[in-house]
């Protein structure tokens, strides 16, 4: 062919996750994002998602659209009387999910609403993410991502979840054992999030594997925010080609030593960004997080230390 005629070579487009040495797997930007840009290779529906048991009543239980104020206006299935939904087609969409655990909470619901929220959201979540995994005869991408989970050591508590979830009725696959449930809640630990409604309250937990590549850093260069069950991975500043994309995993406006030690805890890591390394300071050099631990006038010792107790349960309901 004439050469004007001859298809010009694309060049391929980087790869948007690395392995380096300091941070292991990271999720990287392919080209330069300016603040405010979608990342979409890390945002998407999730793999599983429920509302917490709490807000059944108000958020649909496949899209989390909240129901408007007048109670009773979700539908409710029939059989476990339990989910509840915005619409029929949200119903009929979500039965493939929906059917393994409606037997558990036909027969256990009362027993299981005695429980916190936290520890039933990640038994739904449990059973919907095993079920799905059974089901895929021919793995694709969504199932290869869960399948690569960053993992964590197991607790006690995870152990004994994993206990209980083997004793309700249809709420894991025959496959799953009490030692595949312990794994994979070891996993959501340090995986899984809070899906937060427009207020930031936390509404439900789902699982969303690519967003979980994301790294921590207190000084991250994106956000996540959700509409409805989607979550969207967005820059919150500009980022260059090859810079890790990162999000922060636990709430920002605290202290140095709480968020450290919040991470020590849960994601058993010590942060080394700016923030962390060298403390937060102020444009004019003041050491903001002495300012930070000190009770307000106000409230006296006794009541500052109690409402930042409050502050920092409310923080600790945000998972990643």
């Amino acid at each position: 062919p004439l050469p004007c005629c001859r298809r010009r070579r694309r060049r391929p487009r980087p790869r948007m996750i690395e392995q380096r040495a300091t941070r292991g797997r990271c999720a990287v930007a392919d080209r330069r994002l300016p603040a405010g840009s979608p990342v979409p290779r890390f945002s998407g529906l999730p793999y599983a998602c429920c509302p917490l048991p709490s807000q059944r009543e108000r958020v649909c239980g496949r899209c989390f659209a909240q129901a408007p104020a007048a109670p009773g206006c979700l539908l409710r299935c029939s059989k476990c009387r339990w989910a509840r939904y915005c619409s029929r087609e949200c119903q009929a969409g979500d039965w493939q999910r929906h059917k393994r655990e409606c037997r558990t909470l036909a027969s256990k619901g009362g027993e299981l609403l005695r429980l916190d929220d936290a520890p039933v959201a990640d038994l739904l979540l449990l059973g919907r993410c095993a079920w799905r995994r059974h089901d895929a005869s021919s793995p694709d991408d969504e199932d290869a991502a869960f399948d690569a989970l960053e993992t964590s050591r197991p607790t006690e508590s995870d152990r004994a979840l994993a206990r209980f979830a083997t004793t309700l009725p249809g709420l894991l696959p025959p496959s799953c054992d009490a030692g595949d449930a312990t794994r994979l809640l070891s996993q959501f630990r340090v995986n899984n999030f809070g899906v937060t409604n427009e207020l930031l309250s936390v509404v439900g937990a789902g699982c969303y594997p690519p967003a979980a590549l994301l790294n921590h850093s207190c000084a991250p260069n994106a956000v996540l925010y959700y509409e409805g069950s989607r979550l969207e991975v967005r820059t919150c500043r500009d980022v260059d080609a090859g810079e890790e994309l990162c999000h922060s995993y636990v709430e920002l406006c605290q202290p140095t030593a709480r968020r450290a030690a919040q991470l020590r805890e849960r994601y058993g890591f010590e942060c080394a960004c700016v923030r962390c390394s060298g403390g937060l300071r102020s444009r004019a050099g003041e050491d903001v997080d002495a300012a930070m631990e000190a009770p307000h006038p106000s409230l006296g010792e006794a009541n500052g230390a109690a409402a930042a107790a409050r502050l920092e349960r409310a923080a600790a309901g945000l998972r990643r």
